[in-house]
């Protein structure tokens, strides 16, 4: 599926930063430089459905251009899915099921050439994919503001890597 996000590699895996329009996502791909990790795309993303038996989900830059160029064209495993709200501060957030599952199905891209005529079936689908991701993969509202320092510092936290200077 299409998804309405940022991607940023770091470590071998994908972090997913997605919310609604003006959200921050490429503010966040702007914070990141070379310095935090590598920009996969500012704008959308392709995401795997989680393999069978597992929670293996595949993020990849979509064909469509976003404000920063150019995007990474690789994919990677995807390790979490940060939901963007712009705060004063930078604090992190666990969201349990059922609040990650209605705010990350909004962010997915409903697709226009699937053959489907019947709406329902169409909403139906991206319910359906928005549970399976946000049943294998955490989900955490990040508030932030432009403080690069300690929004890396916070996913850094996040990451289980705390202390890194560089992150290759």
């Amino acid at each position: 599926m299409l998804v309405h996000a940022c991607g940023i590699l770091r470590n071998g895996h994908a972090l997913v930063f997605t919310g609604p329009s003006d959200a921050g996502k490429s503010t966040i791909a702007r914070l990141c430089g070379e310095r935090h990790g590598e920009v996969i795309n500012d704008e959308m993303l392709l995401m795997s459905r989680p393999s069978p038996g597992g929670n293996s989900i595949t993020i990849q830059s979509a064909p469509i251009i976003g404000d920063l160029l150019p995007g990474r064209n690789t994919a990677a495993p995807l390790r979490c899915i940060l939901l963007l709200k712009q705060s004063n501060k930078t604090a992190l957030h666990y969201l349990d099921k059922v609040a990650a599952h209605l705010r990350f199905m909004r962010q997915i891209i409903s697709p226009v050439c699937i053959g489907q005529k019947d709406k329902r079936s169409v909403y139906s689908m991206i319910a359906d994919f928005s549970a399976e991701v946000t049943g294998a993969i955490p989900v955490y509202e990040l508030e932030f503001n432009l403080d690069e320092k300690s929004l890396w510092q916070i996913t850094g936290e996040l990451e289980g890597v705390q202390g890194r200077e560089e992150w290759n």
